[in-house]
């Protein structure tokens, strides 16, 4: 048996970034495409892995996108099977959501299995709605929508339900057996981006082995993909800065034939997104504002003497390093405007992450030792907190201290000694500096909890359970969340 589908997800209509119309319609476009696509190489069904939509409260513009997309698929005799994502489940209280109103209308298949029930019961798809459907002859698409963090014990659940299906559900109505089999939900595995927790680990995974030979993923806006199984085509468009780095984002197309082992090969086919820059200047060696914004102008039209696209590019620039004059001096809106004329950027964001030097003017003597400069930057980092400020200098040179018994590999025991020795220096300083107290005023003590534990240089801290490794094709740089 062959055949071939699309597998999309995370496309986002509606999605004006930045308070900009044209963003919204660069969503659309590329979803656009993707249909487009589908039609013209005839394939056989759509997949959309969740988040058709960037909220749950859409506007006409937004819902006309949508159709206008789905419209081509069904013109074309081309079913699109979703499930929903977290961005568009039904609001509170309404009962029913987008994406449901578009199932309403038969522009997609909607999967949406009923969860309240112990042992799960899985039903086909009928009268628009269910928990799977036979697209074609031999080839069935469970589905599961957003859980959160409860999808790892969803995962157990429904594969058992699978198990449990009744011989009569085992094959299609017709007594077709099924062939090939494709698992989608709006998650992703655990791993893949750091901080996340709510996505089922590949642990969790293993619950399905024996009843998906296809996992269509959504949610994270990476893409991935482990064992020829598990499969993640990552946003269409740019959702936020940090995905600029993930070049393959995109649909997968899946050219399956169940004589081969394995019995689907995949095709990333990336997205004709709007350009998106991220430019990154390091401030340290300009000594007044006059230079840095010479040395941005100089970045911003080297980058702009580059061949580009059609579209006017979305532009982050970030000033790093740390400043060498009076930070009140930097005209960020300067910056902004110039970028914006040099590049015909449709969008600029100046980000200033450089660190002010105003309140230490001493940092930038040459004259000073390394030891001094060392001591001038601890005491200004702890003159910033109001809790060390009193006492900046003997914190200061608490630190300097603590650096140096570190160094030399130190006892464990030196180190709290000496850091116990300056908490009694700032108790006294800061009993000196205060009223006498009342006579039946309790004194005021420091209190300092410490857990000092201290490693050779060589040692290695352990390591958590590794993620499974991504293909090397694969982008190796998080979710909407």
């Amino acid at each position: 048996m062959r055949f071939r589908f699309m597998h999309m997800a995370d496309v986002h209509l509606g999605n004006r970034q930045y308070g900009i119309d044209e963003r919204a319609s660069d969503f659309a476009a590329v979803f656009y495409e993707a249909c487009d696509h589908a039609v013209r190489h005839k394939l056989d069904f759509v997949l959309i892995a969740g988040d058709l939509f960037h909220k749950r409260q859409i506007d006409a513009m937004t819902l006309n996108q949508a159709v206008l997309g789905l419209q081509k698929l069904r013109a074309a005799g081309i079913p699109c099977v979703v499930v929903q994502g977290n961005h568009e489940l039904a609001p509170y209280g309404e009962a029913i959501g987008w994406v449901q109103y578009l199932a309403l209308q038969d522009l997609v298949v909607l999967l949406h299995p009923i969860l309240s029930g112990d042992p799960l019961q899985l039903q086909p798809y009928a009268q628009r709605e269910g928990s799977y459907i036979d697209v074609r002859p031999g080839v069935r698409i469970y589905g599961l929508h957003f859980t959160g963090a409860a999808c790892a014990k969803l995962l157990v659940r429904y594969a058992q339900a699978i198990s449990d299906l009744p011989p009569a559900q085992r094959t299609q109505p017709d007594g077709t057996p099924v062939d090939y089999t494709i698992f989608m939900a709006h998650t992703g595995v655990q791993g893949v981006l750091a901080g996340d927790s709510s996505s089922p680990g590949m642990g969790d995974w293993r619950a399905l082995d024996d009843h998906a030979d296809y996992v269509a993923l959504g949610h994270i806006h990476k893409p991935f993909d482990f064992e020829t199984r598990f499969y993640n085509p990552g946003s269409l468009e740019t959702c936020g800065v940090d995905e600029v780095e993930w070049s393959t984002r995109g649909f997968l197309v899946v050219n399956v034939d169940t004589r081969s082992d394995p019995k689907h090969a995949v095709e990333r086919v990336r997205s004709k997104r709007r350009p998106f820059l991220r430019l990154v200047l390091k401030v340290d060696p300009y000594r007044s504002a006059d230079t840095l914004l010479a040395a941005c102008r100089t970045l911003v039209e080297d980058e702009a003497a580059r061949p580009g696209g059609e579209l006017r590019p979305l532009v982050e620039l970030s000033l790093t390093g740390a400043l060498q004059f009076a930070h009140q001096a930097l005209d960020l809106s300067e910056i902004e405007q110039m970028a914006r004329q040099a590049l015909n950027a449709l969008y600029v964001m100046v980000r200033n992450k450089a660190n002010p030097l105003d309140a230490a003017g001493s940092l930038i003597d040459e004259e000073l030792s390394r030891d001094e400069m060392e001591r001038a930057i601890f005491t200004d980092l702890f003159g910033a907190d109001a809790e060390y400020k009193g006492q900046s200098e003997l914190w200061a040179a608490s630190a300097a201290s603590v650096k140096s018994l570190a160094l030399r590999k130190a006892p464990p025991t030196e180190i709290v000694e000496e850091i116990d020795a300056t908490i009694q220096k700032v108790v006294e300083a800061r009993k000196g500096a205060s009223a006498p107290a009342a006579p039946d005023a309790p004194e005021t003590d420091l209190e300092v909890e410490l857990e000092v534990g201290v490693e050779p240089v060589d040692a290695r801290p352990a390591q958590p359970a590794a993620a499974p490794e991504p293909r090397p094709d694969a982008p190796q740089t998080l979710f909407d969340w």
